[in-house]
């Protein structure tokens, strides 16, 4: 569709502080229009790199801090009243909600440069380059939202913008204001005149933000795509759209925030899990710097692959992250502790690390042409040492996290791996779900042969003060390795009064499943010995699976002695309910 009627925006008004001309948002404008595109970028590409300062700017305890990173020191720090959100770096300015206002500083001494009532609106996003920035009010919400765009120039509102509809967080680049709203649209100004230059609109996703990094403009937000030369924005394919299944990651982070929700407030949790990225140069689909996402998890920082989301490595910091910013070569990450530490992008060693003296509860990094170096830390070692290390790191909080790790370390093919799944598996100290996260995973184990042995090998013992092993997942774990030297220790946990009576269907179905007649009498007693206490529903459930396999290896057999068990006078009406739902499932099976 060439032609856009702005339907989703409604009436439509447009205000222009200093006598300005402002003819930006058109109900009626050309939806990628070729030669707007690529005279936008064209512009985004001839324009010399800005990279701004590198800064760490932080809300600690009332106050708003700048640190300076080529410095390494703070440059300014000043109180503020009721901050509403995270701090935002626009160019030469920070922008903050605070009270009823937002209020604009200078980057380079704190002060503060104007501000204007927020009408009752939230801050959804600032940027900026040089002396040009935007922000965006909004109410955010569907139906009858309202928003408010402000273009500056220097230290004055040059342009202000009032929409009927949602906008979402803006770009600044190459003098020109990049604006994501009504979901689908980015809408491109020149910001000297406020006139529109371009509109691109995707069916590819959501798009409810803007950020141009590298002389590329990037849009979207639980996806991605980009403006390049000969895309038209309209399809997945032509936006160069990709889209990382996010929601499996811990938090379920998004690639940029939804700008039309409020943003958290500054003390929420929101800001210790994040989605941080450096985007590619470059035509086609989106591409990140190093082929590397980072996801942040609290004091969990994970080095993902683009395309399946694999964990390469997993680091541990101090403190919980509050920011981040990734560049070629690794990622910064600013710690609630006021730690800033760089890690690689290879393999994520330390790199360096620095200290701001604040305590922040989040942190905005602007890393610039800053490129931190320092004596390496210690060699993070294996892939799985690092996931088991994770996966045990005590803090309750890390749990989401700590069960992704225990996730991406079943991942791993390494027969060792098992060993490590064989411990998680067994800690019965460990919060309910990372167990079971460890034992589904062991479960599913295709090597590892000994450690499955070896685990098995033990019984409980109240003399030797040892425990029953997680038989369930260790027996499952035999049958898909085809480990027949597990049997006979199957066997001794099917006749040990200890083991739990949850693990027994998945030892029945593993004897089974390897084909060992050794195991056919030990069935067959099982059910004899247990046949008239089968009320409990754990007990009913493990005669149902044993007298399956007892069929399963034993035949016409075994058939016939799981109907004596049925038509015997004192097996408890639940277990015969059991034992008669195997009977007809292996006569379906025949």
């Amino acid at each position: 569709m060439r032609i856009a009627i702005v339907h989703a925006l409604g009436a439509l008004s447009l205000l222009c502080a200093c006598g300005g001309g402002a003819s930006g948002f058109a109900p009626i404008y050309p939806d990628n229009e070729p030669s707007h595109v690529e005279e936008v970028v064209r512009r985004l590409r001839a324009a010399a790199p800005a990279p701004g300062d590198p800064v760490v700017v932080g809300l600690a305890e009332g106050q708003l801090y700048a640190y300076d990173l080529r410095a390494g020191r703070e440059r300014w720090r000043q109180p503020v009243a009721e901050p509403r959100g995270a701090p935002l770096l626009a160019g030469a300015l920070v922008i903050l909600h605070e009270g009823d206002r937002v209020v604009a500083r200078r980057l380079a001494d704190g002060r503060r440069a104007f501000d204007v009532g927020d009408e009752r609106y939230h801050l959804v996003g600032a940027a900026g380059e040089g002396a040009t920035a935007a922000f965006v009010l909004s109410t955010t919400g569907g139906v009858g939202a309202r928003s408010r765009l402000f273009v500056v120039s220097g230290e004055a509102i040059a342009h202000r913008v009032a929409l009927e509809g949602l906008i979402g967080a803006p770009a600044v680049a190459a003098g020109m204001v990049f604006v994501a709203w009504g979901n689908q649209n980015v809408s491109v100004l020149d910001a000297a005149s406020g006139a529109e230059l371009a509109r691109l609109r995707t069916r590819a996703g959501v798009v409810a933000g803007a950020r141009v990094e590298g002389g590329e403009l990037f849009f979207g937000q639980a996806g991605l795509g980009r403006l390049g030369a000969g895309l038209r924005g309209d399809t997945a394919e032509q936006a160069g759209w990709v889209q990382p299944r996010l929601p499996t990651l811990p938090g379920a982070p998004a690639l940029l925030r939804n700008a039309y929700e409020p943003p958290p407030a500054p003390a929420s949790a929101t800001h210790r899990i994040a989605i941080v990225w450096a985007g590619e140069r470059g035509d086609g689909p989106v591409r990140f710097v190093d082929d590397t996402l980072y996801l942040t998890f609290y004091r969990l920082v994970f080095g993902l692959d683009p395309s399946d989301l694999s964990v390469r490595w997993v680091q541990q910091i101090d403190a919980d992250a509050v920011g981040g910013a990734a560049r070629a070569g690794g990622v910064v990450v600013a710690d609630a502790a006021g730690g800033l530490t760089y890690l690689a992008a290879s393999n994520g060693r330390v790199q360096w690390t620095a200290s701001t003296g604040a305590t922040p509860s989040v942190a905005a990094i602007r890393l610039g042409d800053f490129a931190p170096s320092g004596a390496p830390g210690p060699d993070p070692g294996f892939l799985a040492e690092q996931l088991l290390a994770a996966a045990q790191n005590p803090d309750a909080r890390l749990v989401p996290g700590r069960a992704f790790a225990v996730r991406a370390l079943a991942a791993q093919p390494d027969p060792a791996v098992t060993g490590h799944l064989v411990v998680l598996c067994d800690d019965r100290t460990l919060p309910a779900a990372l167990r079971d996260a460890g034992c589904e995973a062991l479960a599913t184990r295709t090597t590892g042969n000994d450690a499955v042995v070896r685990a098995l090998a033990r019984r409980a013992s109240f003399l030797e003060d040892t425990t029953p092993p997680p038989v369930g997942p260790l027996a499952s774990a035999a049958a898909r390795m085809s480990e027949r030297r597990a049997v006979p220790l199957l066997v001794a946990h099917l006749r040990d009064a200890d083991t739990p009576l949850a693990d027994l269907p998945a030892l029945a179905a593993a004897l089974a499943a390897l084909g060992d007649r050794a195991a056919v009498q030990p069935l067959r007693d099982y059910l004899w010995l247990y046949h008239a206490d089968g009320d409990e529903p754990a007990l009913v459930a493990a005669l149902g699976a044993v007298a399956r396999a007892l069929v399963a290896l034993d035949g016409p057999p075994g058939l016939e002695a799981v109907r004596e068990l049925l038509e015997a006078p004192f097996t408890a009406a639940p277990a015969r309910a059991a034992i008669a739902a195997a009977l007809e499932a292996a006569a379906a099976a025949e």
